[in-house]
């Protein structure tokens, strides 16, 4: 449990803010079903347990704990919570194997905006290859969801010029066909 320098445990970690869902739904669990765990005073953790009364090695050096306490739930009054609400949506095209790259993404909507639908402006320009585009959500409060990648697409702009001859069932060339 002790690091290298024997100096005791005086990290306290939390995890918080998890949302499990989408933008319709989300997965929620009743406070009834959900357990606290801490290794408190009366164990060492992994079913270990020590006296109650011995300090940790921190106090015991003589370092005060200052590691800052997070508000609970209840000390958070209803006017200090950011309430989320959905402001449009921002789209973005780039080529696959781009999708963990997010600055090589170009920006086909620099702003956001509400419609869900989008036609690719740059589309009719673009060289032959092959896309992908990319949609955020984005909320209020300068949120935004993770990306959502569409399909592949490929463009192939295929040009040329076909010549022959176009010819009857009996081999005789139709004319001015």
């Amino acid at each position: 449990i002790d690091g290298p320098t024997n100096d005791g445990l005086w990290y306290v970690w939390f995890i918080d803010d998890i949302y499990i869902g989408n933008a319709a739904t989300s997965v929620q669990f009743p406070a009834s079903e959900l357990t606290t765990l801490s290794a408190g005073a009366g164990t060492a953790g992994f079913g270990a347990t020590v006296a109650a009364t011995a300090p940790s090695r921190r106090l015991e050096l003589g370092w005060a704990r200052g590691e800052p306490r997070l508000p609970y739930p209840t000390e958070i009054r209803a006017t200090q919570r950011l309430e989320r609400v959905l402001t449009g949506y921002r789209v973005w095209r780039l080529t696959p194997g781009q999708e963990g790259n997010e600055s090589a993404w170009t920006a086909l909507t620099p702003e956001v905006i509400t419609a869900t639908e989008l036609t690719d402006p740059g589309w009719q320009g673009l060289p032959n290859g092959t896309y992908r585009w990319a949609v955020k959500a984005v909320y209020t409060n300068g949120v935004a969801s993770v990306a959502s990648f569409s399909n592949t697409l490929v463009k192939e702009l295929v040009t040329g010029m076909i010549a022959g001859v176009v010819r009857r069932t009996n081999t005789v060339p139709i004319i001015g066909a």
